[in-house]
């Protein structure tokens, strides 16, 4: 019975005080500020914000480079540039394949239209599994661009419809959705506004965004960690420990980690360890709109993140 009463009051106080404890906020002296290459635009916004406000001398953006394909989260055209240059057909048919997979929100899976130039060729459902779409069209001319819009986007409590691409193929010759040659718009009152380009790393999507909002380039940097050492996170500090040691060795300068929601505490324990003591290291908690303190636990989503990250934050005490 007395087993029964405590365990019962461990998981009210876990239930109570875990999201807080997850999701700590401690800055130090704005100095050099870090947004991790997984923020979304909403926490990318904040980021800026936080960037600007406080007068930050550099931000650096952290990341992995993309190779589980690009995901669009909302509503929007992605358009690869082909060119003309080796793309002709002698009967001028085009056999065009679009790479690409997707994920489920009440009962239906992403949806896309596809376009050679401004011509619609076919539009798909997309699978749980990545597959091949294909599509052959008759041109006059070889296409100088393949755009693929996705518009159905929705999300509920328990799931969120998304988009991955990975490529396009036209005829044979292949075109990577992570290049610069990509470009995303999104979709907002019926039309499409320029986004950004992609890029071949989270890192540099998170610069170019940022760089769009209005900071200046001179003042971001992309570090791309393309290793692992125990943990993403704590590989992506040493990289970032090793850059500043490397570009910036007069005199240590404070690091604020800006990171998502309950994730913060894990990256704030992984940098101070890769850090050691020579340099101050802080952390600002970015807010989640869709998981908190107050509905974490009413989730499915809120359930694998809470736990996800309280291991996260198990292993990087003990074992970093």
């Amino acid at each position: 019975m007395i087993f029964l009463m405590l365990l019962i009051i461990a998981a009210g106080y876990y239930f109570r005080n875990i999201y807080p404890f997850l999701s700590i906020s401690r800055p130090v002296e704005p100095s050099i500020l870090v947004a991790e290459g997984w923020l979304n635009e909403e926490a990318l916004e904040l980021a800026r914000e936080e960037f600007l406000l406080h007068e930050y001398k550099l931000l650096l953006t952290t990341g992995l480079p993309y190779k589980r394909g690009y995901m669009i989260g909302s509503n929007g055209k992605v358009v690869f540039e082909t060119g003309h240059r080796g793309l002709a057909s002698p009967d001028s048919t085009y056999r065009i394949n679009l790479l690409m997979r997707g994920t489920k929100s009440m009962k239906a899976f992403a949806h896309v239209k596809l376009f050679a130039d401004s011509l619609e060729i076919g539009d798909f459902f997309s699978s749980r599994k990545k597959r091949n779409f294909t599509c052959d069209v008759k041109l006059d001319n070889p296409p100088s661009f393949i755009a693929v819009e996705f518009d159905n986007d929705t999300y509920t409590k328990n799931s969120d419809r998304n988009l991955f691409i990975y490529s396009v193929t036209v005829n044979n010759q292949v075109f990577m959705a992570d290049n610069e040659k990509v470009t995303y718009y999104i979709r907002k009152s019926g039309k499409y506004y320029f986004r950004f380009h992609f890029s071949s790393s989270s890192a540099e999507d998170v610069a170019n965004f940022l760089i769009s909002s209005g900071i200046p380039d001179s003042m971001i940097i992309p570090l791309v960690t393309t290793r692992k050492i125990k943990s993403k996170t704590y590989t992506t500090a040493l990289d970032l420990n090793n850059w500043l040691q490397k570009n910036r060795p007069a005199y240590p300068e404070p690091v604020t980690i800006f990171s998502p929601g309950p994730h913060a505490r894990r990256s704030w324990i992984s940098y101070r360890k890769a850090f050691g003591d020579s340099i101050p290291v802080g952390v600002i908690s970015c807010p989640d709109r869709h998981v908190s303190s107050e509905n974490w636990w009413k989730t499915r989503k809120g359930w694998r993140k809470v736990l996800y990250e309280t291991a996260g934050v198990v292993y990087a005490t003990v074992v970093l």
